[in-house]
C-alpha cells in the first residue's frame, strides 16, 4: 500500500509525437505487523463444545421419539 502523491505534475503534449516521460513517486505506507494468532483460542473451544452439545442433543432427541 502506498500514500498517493497529491502534488501537481505538469507536462506538455507536443504535436510532433515526441514522448515525454514523467516519473512520479509515492510514499510507502508504514507496514502493519501480522497480528494473526496461531493455536487454539477460546472461541475455538467454545465453538467445538457447542457443536458437540448440538450433536448430542440431536441424538438424544431422536432416541426419545
Amino acid at each position: 500500500p502506498y500514500i498517493l502523491n497529491s502534488d501537481k505534475h505538469w507536462f506538455e503534449i507536443n504535436e510532433d509525437g515526441e514522448i515525454i516521460k514523467s516519473t512520479v513517486y509515492n510514499e510507502k505506507k508504514i507496514e502493519v505487523p501480522d497480528t494473526a494468532t496461531s493455536g487454539i483460542g477460546l472461541f475455538d473451544i467454545i465453538g467445538f463444545v457447542a457443536l458437540v452439545l448440538g450433536v448430542v442433543y440431536l441424538i438424544y432427541d431422536k432416541k426419545q421419539k
